[in-house]
C-alpha cells in the first residue's frame, strides 16, 4: 500500500514539476515567423533601403530577438514574476474590497 502511495505521489509530482517548467511549443514560434516575415517584406518594398542584404539581416535579427523572448517567458524566473505579480494584485483587490486600501 505505501509502495502504491510513494509511486502515485512520485508521479504527481513530476507532472507538477514539467508543467510548471515546460517548454516552449513549437506554436509559440509562430508569432516569430510572422514578425520576421512582415519586416522582410516592409524593409524591401521600402524605397530607402536598396540593399536587400540589411532587410534579410534585420528580419533575422527580430526572429532571433523573439526566439530569445519565448523561451524567456518559459523561464522559471519569468513564471516566478508572474506569480507574484498575481498574487500582488489578488491582495491589492483584497485590500480595495475590504476599504484599506484607496485607489
Amino acid at each position: 500500500m505505501t509502495k502504491k502511495l510513494i509511486t502515485s505521489t512520485l508521479l504527481l509530482l513530476t507532472l507538477y514539476c514539467s508543467a510548471i517548467f515546460a517548454s516552449p511549443t513549437i506554436n509559440e514560434f509562430d508569432r516569430c515567423k510572422k514578425l520576421s516575415v512582415a519586416m522582410l517584406e516592409y524593409c524591401i518594398k521600402d524605397e530607402s533601403y536598396n540593399d536587400n542584404k540589411s532587410c534579410w539581416d534585420r528580419s533575422r535579427g527580430s526572429y532571433e530577438d523573439c526566439y530569445r523572448d519565448v523561451f524567456k517567458e518559459h523561464s522559471r524566473d519569468s513564471k516566478l514574476e508572474k506569480l507574484r505579480k498575481r498574487e500582488a494584485i489578488k491582495k491589492h483587490r483584497e485590500m480595495l474590497k475590504n476599504g484599506k486600501v484607496a485607489d
